[in-house]
């Protein structure tokens, strides 16, 4: 059995967070989109998807309970987590660090006593809501 002579502190972080491009994030969330039930939406929700997936957050995820049909993207160094649904109708909910705690809240909840740092709907243009994401983030 070999023997470790000499450990090294390294001056940079091992294997560090880093993008996934939207060929490999889409690969991870296809089980998610293929849950849309109109077809002809399908491209619409792949497309809101890409969009934020281009804005770099560090991680995504997806979870059971709580807000059933979202996808979280993650930009941890900024303090934002956004929440965008593959379901007709839903808004974009924008956190800050307590995302995990809100995440879990139902909607009349977050609405109610205004939890949320932004709720936005898709309602007009694409570059309305994909530019009040961009803002937020900057």
């Amino acid at each position: 059995m070999p023997i470790v002579k000499t450990t090294f502190k390294l001056n940079w972080d091992i294997l560090p967070k880093g993008v996934r491009p939207w060929s490999k994030q889409k690969t991870l969330l296809k089980p998610f989109l293929d849950n849309v039930k109109d077809k002809r939406q399908k491209p619409v929700y792949d497309s809101r998807f890409e969009d934020i997936n281009n804005l770099k957050p560090d991680f995504t995820a997806i979870g059971k309970n709580g807000f059933n049909g979202y996808v979280i993207f993650g930009f941890s160094d900024k303090d934002i987590y956004i929440l965008e649904s593959a379901f007709y109708g839903n808004a974009i909910y924008v956190f800050s660090e307590n995302w995990k705690e809100l995440s879990q809240k139902t909607k009349a909840e977050i609405i109610n006593n205004d939890l949320q740092i932004e709720r936005i709907t898709h309602n007009g243009e694409k570059n309305n809501w994909l530019e009040k994401i961009k803002e937020i983030l900057t």
